[in-house]
């Protein structure tokens, strides 16, 4: 029960029919009505099944239900989103913070729908109150650094997103965001010192490497990534990702013969993974 029947409505979507898995959420909500997890399998089969009155009215009565449960809050404004009925999510999202004011899904979402009216400028403020109340959450300042890009203030949405990756220097998508900005700004190198400065702070983390290896192919410092990615493989050698990075990396730079030895990483001994076997078909098809 709990997460488990989501889960599993979710990965049961592309091999059973959605009429089929709207029954079982039916019989699952009507034989354990006292869980939130009924409610939510619910309500989103019936948005699958494109039955949105019905949605509407389970999510109603879900939070009848359970008013104190900020996730079915933020079940009810997909509901809303889903039909077109922005002021509904939006009251909808202000309840889940009400009732959780640290939920970061709920706060963010908010913030999402301000934007979307166009009211960036209270999208900000909302973001700000969340960093008053938590100021070492690193979600948070990295979507206050993508707000303010969308506001138009380019070099504070960098420094905003240079203190999220200090608080946290592993964020993938705030790296591929901070060197895309960069560029635009015309000073991609800002971008490279910046990653030197966190590997000389935590020299021997792979995660680490990997990021800035993808910084640097982000700005088409090929060489140097493959450098960077090696290192990270070298502090963890059973690291997929950096192994697939480096298969990538060596085929653009078309050194074909290394990128095809690279899908076979050593320390994986003879088993290959699906992945890397993908990779290896891939290298062959250049």
């Amino acid at each position: 029960f709990g997460e488990g029947v989501v889960a599993f409505i979710e990965m049961a979507d592309d091999v059973l029919a959605p009429e089929a898995l709207l029954k079982l959420a039916c019989d699952h909500h009507a034989s354990r009505p006292d869980l939130w997890s009924a409610w939510v399998a619910l309500m989103r089969m019936q948005v699958r099944c494109n039955q949105l009155d019905p949605a509407a009215a389970t999510a109603e009565e879900a939070v009848q239900a359970f008013p104190l449960l900020s996730r079915l809050w933020i079940e009810k404004s997909h509901v809303h989103h889903v039909r077109l009925e922005l002021p509904q999510r939006e009251h909808a999202l202000q309840q889940a913070v009400q009732v959780d004011p640290f939920n970061v899904r709920a706060l963010h979402e908010l913030a999402d729908t301000f934007t979307m009216a166009g009211e960036i400028k209270r999208a900000l403020t909302l973001i700000d109150q969340a960093i008053t109340r938590d100021p070492r959450n690193v979600a948070h300042h990295a979507k206050r650094a993508v707000l303010l890009w969308h506001f138009d203030h380019p070099r504070d949405a960098v420094a905003v997103a240079e203190h999220a990756l200090a608080l946290s220097p592993v964020q993938a998508a705030t790296w591929n965001r901070y060197a895309v900005w960069c560029q635009h700004l015309d000073d991609p190198a800002r971008a490279i010192r910046y990653a030197r400065k966190m590997l000389a702070v935590r020299p021997g983390d792979p995660q680490l490497h990997l990021q800035v290896a993808q910084v640097l192919a982000e700005l088409s410092k090929l060489a140097q990534a493959v450098l960077q990615v090696e290192k990270a493989i070298e502090l963890e050698p059973r690291l997929l990702d950096a192994h697939d990075l480096r298969v990538r990396l060596l085929v653009e730079l078309r050194r074909f013969d290394e990128a095809q030895a690279a899908c076979r990483p050593k320390a994986f001994g003879e088993h290959l993974s699906a992945p890397m076997q993908a990779r290896a078909a891939w290298v062959q098809s250049r």
